[in-house]
């Protein structure tokens, strides 16, 4: 998400809040991925499975934030509702 569409969606008083949270944000999943990728061995061996559950954990989220944006968030953009307004 960049900053035109986090603009597009907020209201003018908290655009700059939105923005900074969203850099916090983008910031902070790289920080993350950053720390778990000390878990791996410096030379990978084929019984080591730990890369599974790195992988599984970022794929269970997004499925996670997909069920929740298709079952509860409208799909309509903000022009739709100025215009029924």
């Amino acid at each position: 998400m960049n900053l035109s569409s986090v603009k597009e969606i907020t209201p003018v008083e908290i655009t700059g809040l939105t923005g900074a949270l969203t850099g916090f944000g983008h910031a902070t999943g790289i920080l993350i991925s950053y720390i778990a990728g000390y878990g791996f061995p410096e030379q990978p061996d084929d019984k080591e499975k730990f890369y599974y559950i790195d992988y599984m954990i970022p794929l269970i989220l997004v499925i996670i934030k997909i069920i929740v944006l298709i079952s509860c968030f409208r799909m309509e953009p903000p022009l739709y509702y100025l215009k029924i307004n």
